[in-house]
Formats: structure tokens, sequence, C-alpha cells
């Protein structure tokens, strides 16, 4: 399992101290993060383990949400900053999923 930190660094002080951590993101490697613009509690993971998921980092012991839909490593996830509903994510499967969070859909192929 993998854990996430962020750090807050300030120069005055020339220290680094963890602002919050998440404990078991995903079973394999985290490859991206995305805060939603709107609602900066809320974070969506990328990892190898075909899953997107979404914390809010006030209670990050478990995820909102995990999303599948993908068959191969998760290489990016972002929010759109419009309409922070819909995510992105795209995959090494290739794979670009565009996904409304609350209906869980719409999967498009990318064209090869």
């Amino acid at each position: 399992h993998f854990s996430l930190f962020f750090f807050r660094c300030t120069c005055e002080i020339r220290v680094c101290r963890v602002s919050f951590s998440i404990k078991k993101v995903h079973d394999t490697a985290v490859r991206d993060a995305d805060f939603n613009p709107n609602k900066q509690y809320y974070l969506a993971t990328a990892g190898d383990d075909c899953c997107i998921r979404f914390w809010d980092i006030r209670s990050p012991d478990t995820p909102l949400l995990q999303m599948g839909g993908h068959t191969h490593w998760v290489w990016s996830v972002r929010y759109n900053h419009s309409h922070d509903q819909l995510v992105l994510s795209a995959s090494s499967d290739n794979l670009v999923c565009t996904r409304r969070i609350s209906s869980r859909r719409a999967c498009l192929h990318t064209p090869t």
C-alpha cells in the first residue's frame, strides 16, 4: 500500500511540515492527484491499480468513491474547472474517460 503526503514549506523558518497525509491511497503506485477547484477539500487520485479514488482530506481514512473503467495504469486525473462534477482520466490502456462523478459513466475510446 502506498501513502500520499502533502507538504507545506515556509522559506522564513526553512522547515517543511506535513499538511496532511492519506495512508493506503492505492494498492500500488499513485500516478497523479488533483484537487477539486471549487471544493478544496476534495482530492482525486489515480494509480497503477486501474482505479480513480476520491477523497475528503478532512477525513482521509476511506475514499468517498472509487471508480474503475480502465484496464491498465491510470496516469492522469483532472477535475473540470468549470463543472467540477466532471473528471477526466487517461490511462496506458489507450482510453481517455470523461466521468460525471454522480453517474459513474461515460468512458470514451481514444482514436488509434
